[in-house]
């Protein structure tokens, strides 16, 4: 999201993930999460395929750092996850000019942030002073948010883009994607953002025939239309739902700041991490996946020990 590059640019003097791991562009992630900062860990999705690190633009100014971690799962040279962190602290001088930026980019943005817009599918959110606990779920148009994003002059995803084009990686043209910040000056003065993106197949969706934002089939606006497409939105936005729960407890958010997400959490039989139906389900379509040579050996090996444990 557009979240991201704005922060890059304008946070440099405000922002530290120095306890954070050390990520490459262009290497595979080994362990089973992301490293931000000293206690926080994000657990990567498991599944068939590798982790690789496709963006980590980073900036120093006056012995501060601003590090933005992008990650997709890539299974036969095609993007399946996505997931993007960003842990940003805040603490020292400006606190105004900081609390109003955050404010303005969360609120005011012409172009994206955590209000009502024709391509979100839905959005929860708490706010009260500079604190703020945003949940959004959507769809995205992956090949405009690369090449032609809303704000002419955002010049963001080169990195992404560079990844793509050097190792000629496939992407979904429409991916569901959810978005989680959280801000508070109450408990300590780091900003969150993460973002997660999924191909709607690795949720057993059907096929999206129309590919473009407003005519997309998981639009709210002709979703209706399209009840197998409804019910794929729905399930997402159960796991979704679950995620955020679980990312509120990760980063401790003040009790009286949580979502009360539990309306959308629906007990379908379907994994948090994966979306498949059961373990018995992964594990077989991993072997399929291997017997087809999709996947390596160690590929398989290592997707494997991530599902049983």
């Amino acid at each position: 999201m557009k979240i991201f590059f704005t922060l890059l640019m304008l946070l440099l003097f405000f922002s530290d993930i120095g306890n954070a791991k050390s990520y490459r562009w262009g290497t595979e992630i080994q362990e089973d999460y992301i490293k931000v900062g000293r206690r926080l860990n994000i657990k990567l999705p498991p599944g068939p395929g590798k982790w690789v690190v496709i963006d980590n633009s980073s900036h120093n100014a006056y012995g501060f750092t601003l590090r933005d971690i992008h990650a997709a799962r890539i299974v036969n040279n095609e993007v399946k996850e996505k997931i993007s962190v960003g842990r940003y602290n805040l603490q020292g001088g400006y606190t105004a000019h900081v609390d109003q930026f955050v404010y303005e980019v969360m609120f005011t943005d012409k172009y994206d942030g955590c209000y009502e817009r024709p391509e979100y599918y839905l959005i929860e959110l708490y706010q009260r002073g500079v604190s703020h606990n945003c949940f959004i779920v959507r769809h995205i148009d992956v090949k405009k948010e690369l090449y032609y994003p809303d704000d002419p002059s955002y010049p963001g995803n080169t990195q992404i883009k560079k990844y793509i084009e050097k190792h000629n990686v496939k992407y979904p043209r429409i991916m569901l994607d959810s978005m989680h910040s959280y801000f508070t000056r109450l408990s300590g003065n780091s900003w969150y953002v993460i973002s997660y993106s999924i191909d709607p197949k690795e949720l057993d969706g059907p096929n999206s025939v129309k590919v473009t934002e407003e005519s997309s089939e998981y639009h709210r606006n002709n979703i209706d239309e399209y009840p197998e497409h409804k019910k794929t939105m729905e399930n997402f936005i159960s796991l979704a739902a679950k995620r955020h729960k679980e990312f509120e407890k990760k980063i401790k958010a003040t009790s009286h700041h949580k979502l009360n997400l539990d309306k959308y959490i629906v007990d379908n039989g379907i994994s948090e991490n994966t979306g498949d139906i059961n373990l018995t389900d992964e594990l077989m379509q991993l072997k399929k996946l291997l017997d087809e040579g999709v996947i390596t050996q160690e590929e398989f090996t290592k997707a494997k020990k991530k599902l049983l444990n």
